[in-house]
């Protein structure tokens, strides 16, 4: 048994269906969420049962599968798009079909079930975009999903900015915000989706490259979504590998490095990143924000954080920055309070979770074309809180 399918007895209807075929809605945990990853959409889709899964866009199939075979001891299936070719179509149809019994020979299968599915990108041309920025969840679902809400059906990105889950110890945590992400857009809208320091903690985190989106297993890389060149980063947890809280099970200190050097290289290729044609508006999406130095024992990396800052200054020249981790609501300017490291543009701190209570609080934007970007707090009740302009 895979480790993800032992792992996910939440996700799983039990008892026998003999005879009887499975609905699109019984095996599907909850509409997809089409992730942003380079110039493509990993359109990524939590089930309840094993099963093989492809997506069809203009008589073309694309499927979750590992060199020629398709996938199915999965809880998550990832299927990969060209982003110019589901813009173009703007829709698919999603299929399954549950595996009854895999074999060596005569694997047993049940009939294919499916859905379609509409898609709205984002223009090249667009006059304004709308975006939600989410972080810090940790595993709530309610009343991100009522924030995330603040624009409606006018929504063009939703943000899932890390610790969107209290830890990876068990599948349904890490499920959890796929049922974020599906409520909220319905498997219509893009998705950026980041990784936060909690992600990194439990038994399953080693497995999280799995079940999220990533540019060949790295949970760092850039995204084109019509005018906007984005930026995901990652700072891994948020103390030093030797901590004894990590008990020896994290090397984020060379897994930074291997950052660097990808941002190295990414600031000597302007043309086909942030100075691409078309490209407007540049955003840099990150858990922690690396501008600022907190107290130990959170002080880590200074040196490595100051120099993304700097090649992120000198080279990209960012609009804005998306970052959570601190639970609390801020803007961060460069030069003004917060700014350690020499933020390379203004940062948005928007998450304010209240476990407690059950209420959260993220962060609304809207970019306009003429350059200026608004922000807006709200929450729950999508009740304003705070804002500030760009």
């Amino acid at each position: 048994m895979g480790m993800w399918r032992k792992w996910a007895c939440v996700l799983c209807i039990c008892g026998s269906r003999v005879g009887t075929a499975w609905s699109f809605d019984q095996v599907i945990a909850c509409p997809p969420t089409v992730c942003a990853v380079g110039s493509e959409y990993q359109i990524m889709v939590p089930v309840r049962k094993n099963s093989l899964m492809w997506c069809e866009i203009d008589g073309r199939k694309f499927y979750d599968e590992s060199n020629g075979i398709l996938r199915s001891d999965t809880t998550v299936h990832r299927i990969r798009v060209p982003q110019a070719v589901l813009d173009k179509a703007r829709g698919y149809k999603l299929c399954c079909r549950v595996v009854t019994e895999r074999k060596a020979y005569f694997s047993k299968t049940e009939p294919v079930v499916s859905r379609q599915y509409k898609f709205r990108p984002i223009a090249p041309d667009a006059e304004s975009i709308r975006i939600y920025h989410l972080a810090d969840a940790h595993s709530m679902i309610e009343s991100p999903v009522k924030a995330a809400g603040y624009w409606g059906d006018k929504l063009d990105l939703l943000v899932m900015n890390g610790d969107m889950m209290e830890d990876c110890s068990r599948m349904e945590l890490i499920a959890a915000p796929y049922q974020i992400s599906g409520q909220v857009t319905g498997g219509e809208i893009p998705v950026i989706c980041s990784r936060g320091n909690h992600d990194l903690r439990g038994v399953l985190a080693e497995h999280y490259a799995d079940v999220t989106p990533t540019d060949n297993g790295n949970t760092y890389y850039s995204f084109r979504l019509g005018p906007i060149w984005g930026l995901v980063l990652d700072c891994g947890e948020d103390k030093m590998d030797d901590h004894k809280e990590y008990g020896y099970t994290v090397c984020c200190s060379e897994f930074r490095a291997r950052q660097t050097e990808f941002l190295e290289k990414l600031v000597t290729q302007p043309e086909t990143e942030f100075g691409a044609d078309g490209v407007r508006f540049k955003v840099i999406i990150n858990h922690v924000p690396f501008c600022v130095v907190y107290e130990p024992p959170f002080n880590i990396e200074t040196d490595t954080y100051r120099k993304w800052c700097r090649l992120l200054r000198e080279h990209v020249k960012p609009d804005v920055m998306l970052c959570g981790h601190e639970h609390q609501l801020r803007v961060i300017r460069p030069g003004g309070e917060g700014d350690d490291n020499g933020t390379p543009c203004p940062v948005v701190v928007g998450s304010k979770p209240d476990r407690r209570n059950k209420l959260f609080t993220g962060a609304a934007l809207e970019w306009k074309k003429n350059g200026r970007v608004g922000v807006w707090f709200t929450d729950q009740d999508r009740k304003v809180v705070g804002q500030d302009q760009l």
